[in-house]
């Protein structure tokens, strides 16, 4: 039996991971995960199905820039999720689980169905075989203004631009409507506000929660500075419509919108709203893509509005990350439905990724039991 070295169990990060992991397989291996799931669907304090988001499916060091900590998971970790689900989980075609949500169908317990965002690249080329051969059915949510262009998230330039400044071992500029709290909290990630990795998920963290202006101004200033050591290549890191058109032709991978120019719905006007829903359905009809009438909010991010202009829009089914209490979707016509967002940290290790599916938040909880109304 191999021996782990003594300076790894002393690192309190490696023996947390340890625990948890231990702890997961005897939970899960014992029946009391299975159990006590059971119990909360029979008592309809929790729904009985889970859908699962996927990003990346890559090894992240064959990516042009670092991502985000919680946006990947390796094709072997992957490979592994999908012998798992498949032997404890009932797996459900996405459309065919909304219509027995919407038309209030009996849905067994430990149902699932597995979703992917942004339709890139790494999903035709390492995810789509593994479904393809464990013949598992998932539904890719694709901004539909990407698909053969050069064009990348604001987020993604940012963060390969912020990368290179990290390369340079280079400090974050001050930047005219930054706060001086922004900075300070920046010297607790970083001594001298050098970038490192922490530092690139703290501005992104900030930008997303910030005005269209400061995001603007930081994304410009950037943008100018990496440049001037290296410019940004070009790159097609989404899929082709040709791509999709032949996982489509394949039988078991269906697909929906992430809007159009994947910009968050929090940020948009009612006719702003009116032209991401409009313009994305077009593209899947100009290409001859059937597609689920259904919205993944981009990055997860909505509010009380968002669902307003979706029910005008009349889109029955909403996906995103959390849902809120307060939104009555039986006014509105639209359903948010959680999702669980699945990285590698929860698909290295099977026994994780069942609980992390168990586990639940009582707000969201709440609102999909009250709302999508499914009984046993």
């Amino acid at each position: 039996m191999t021996e782990l070295p003594v300076n790894i169990l002393k690192n309190p990060l490696v023996h947390q991971r340890l625990v948890r992991e231990f702890l997961a397989f005897l939970s899960f291996h014992s029946g009391i995960t299975k159990r006590s799931r059971a119990k909360a669907v029979k008592k309809q304090s929790v729904v009985p199905w889970r859908i699962l988001r996927y990003r990346h499916i890559i090894d992240p060091k064959d990516y042009p820039f670092m991502l985000q900590r919680n946006s990947f998971v390796t094709p072997k970790s992957f490979e592994k999720n999908l012998k798992f689900l498949s032997k404890h989980f009932k797996i459900l075609p996405l459309e065919e689980l909304l219509y027995k949500i919407d038309k209030k169908k009996r849905i067994k317990p430990n149902t699932l169905s597995i979703t992917f965002d942004c339709a890139y690249n790494d999903f035709y080329f390492y995810a789509f075989p593994l479904l393809q051969k464990y013949r598992v059915p998932a539904t890719v949510f694709v901004p539909t203004g990407y698909p053969d262009t050069p064009n990348m998230f604001w987020d993604e330039v940012l963060r390969m631009s912020l990368g290179i400044l990290l390369s340079e071992n280079i400090s974050f500029p001050e930047i005219e409507g930054l706060t001086p709290e922004f900075y300070d909290i920046m010297s607790n990630i970083s001594q001298d506000n050098i970038i490192n990795i922490g530092v690139i998920d703290f501005v992104i963290d900030f930008l997303l929660t910030s005005p269209i202006s400061v995001r603007e101004k930081v994304y410009n200033h950037i943008l100018k500075l990496s440049s001037m050591i290296v410019e940004i290549p070009e790159s097609y890191m989404f899929c082709s419509w040709s791509f999709i058109k032949e996982m489509y032709n394949s039988g078991i991978i269906t697909f929906a919108s992430n809007g159009h120019s994947y910009n968050e719905f929090n940020l948009l006007e009612e006719k702003e709203i009116e032209y991401e829903i409009e313009t994305s359905f077009k593209m899947f009809e100009k290409h001859n893509i059937p597609f689920i009438k259904a919205l993944a909010f981009p990055r997860g991010i909505f509010n009380n509005t968002s669902i307003i202009n979706l029910g005008i829009q009349k889109i029955r089914f909403a996906l995103a990350e959390a849902v809120i209490e307060e939104v009555n979707p039986n006014k509105h016509g639209t359903i948010v439905l959680e999702r669980v967002n699945i990285d590698q940290s929860v698909a290295s290790f099977n026994e994780i990724l069942a609980a992390r599916i168990v586990a639940v938040t009582a707000s969201s909880q709440k609102y999909q039991r009250e709302h999508s109304l499914s009984v046993l």
